[in-house]
């Protein structure tokens, strides 16, 4: 069984899109995702670990984005009051950060679980059984 888009996001997943990417097109945050879970499959063949190393690509874009690396202040358009820059906390981006590392944290767990074949490249899950 492969990770899906509804494997990742709220409300079976972590991702709230309009939490993690407020403002932003649900169908963008989609394609994103999409492109998160492909990205996943290229580096572990095991399904958990897929899905951390999604929510960490997730959270480094988010704190990328607050800490200035995707443009650090978000305009918003208010209804009848025209438009107001708001300017990201070093806190928010440092949030976010933790966040990200987390998932690495345990995307790497997750994936040590998964032995490589270094005949073949085919990953081959070690029994729990047999050692």
């Amino acid at each position: 069984m492969a990770l899906s888009l509804s494997d990742v996001k709220s409300p079976a997943g972590d991702v709230d899109g309009a939490v993690w990417f407020p403002g932003t097109d649900p169908t963008a945050v989609d394609a994103l995702l999409n492109g998160y879970i492909t990205d996943a499959e290229g580096v572990s063949d095991d399904i958990g670990a897929q899905e951390q190393w999604v929510y960490y690509r997730a959270a480094t874009a988010v704190a990328d984005r607050l800490s200035g690396q995707g443009g650090g202040s978000v305009t918003l358009t208010l209804v009848d009051q025209g438009s107001k820059t708001t300017t990201n906390s070093a806190a928010a981006a440092d949030y976010w950060e933790r966040k990200a590392a987390a998932y690495l944290a345990a995307f790497e767990a997750a994936d040590a679980d998964v032995e490589k074949d270094p005949l073949g490249g085919f990953a081959v899950l070690r029994s729990l059984r047999f050692g």
